[in-house]
């Protein structure tokens, strides 16, 4: 055997032996982890910010939802405020008297007047529920009369009419208001204000429930001629003219 071998074919005396181990750390096993680890569980802030998220989104799920078919109701409702006027009216009785007794001019008022009122819903899908309607008639600014008339409901597509009757008795004017009024007696042509006032709201069920009543305001003003007198018999004093607008609340 040849004493010179190589030095690269020389064994490692600790190769192989039964007491020598090699460690691959890059081959090492993962050790296992604790017994206490969850991967699914989540920290509570994490909790939390889930469920208000949850909640938001059922939130505005809730808000797309109700807009969504109320949007539709009123597509299919298609709501329009009713038409209100002063259709006609008649002085049926009309007598102004002066006191001379008094230190002051002083002049006592008798009238009946008659009030013709057009209701009009022009909805095809939906009635009025009309209350509180009262009716008051004023001269130069001076409340002279008012009377109240009962509750009812209009439906769909309808015009309806109301009379109302306004009797003063011995209605106290004093100075220039009487006197005004007397002048305008004695050349038949006679103005007066009327104010009609009533709330309204419609009576489908998710429209009433939305939506409260709302004050309409018709004011009139009306020109009448004068009552006449005939064989004993009093002639109404008919409307002449009238101007009229609406307000609502």
């Amino acid at each position: 055997m040849d004493e010179h071998q190589p030095i690269g074919d020389t064994p490692s005396p600790l190769k192989n032996h039964p007491n020598t181990s090699t460690k691959d750390f890059d081959n090492e096993p993962n050790l296992p982890p604790p017994a206490t680890y969850n991967p699914h569980r989540q920290r509570p802030h994490r909790r939390r910010r889930a469920f208000f998220a949850c909640c938001c989104l059922n939130f505005f799920i809730f808000l797309f939802t109700l807009g969504f078919t109320v949007f539709i109701h009123w597509l299919i409702l298609q709501p329009q405020p009713g038409n209100y006027t002063l259709t006609d009216a008649n002085l049926n009785l009309f007598n102004l008297t002066h006191n001379t007794n008094s230190s002051t001019p002083q002049y006592s008022l008798d009238a009946d007047i008659d009030l013709k009122i057009t209701f009009n819903n022009p909805n095809k899908n939906m009635g009025f529920n009309i209350k509180e309607i009262n009716l008051q008639t004023f001269y130069n600014g001076e409340e002279i009369g008012e009377v109240a008339l009962p509750p009812f409901h209009q439906p769909c597509r309808n015009a309806t009419t109301v009379w109302g009757r306004v009797r003063i008795t011995n209605h106290a004017l004093l100075g220039t208001v009487g006197g005004g009024l007397q002048r305008e007696i004695e050349r038949s042509d006679i103005t007066l204000h009327v104010v009609i006032n009533a709330k309204v709201r419609g009576d489908e069920g998710w429209y009433a429930s939305l939506h409260r009543y709302r004050g309409v305001h018709l004011t009139c003003s009306v020109n009448f001629m004068a009552p006449a007198w005939n064989n004993g018999t009093v002639l109404p004093g008919a409307m002449i003219s009238k101007s009229c607008y609406v307000n609502r609340d």
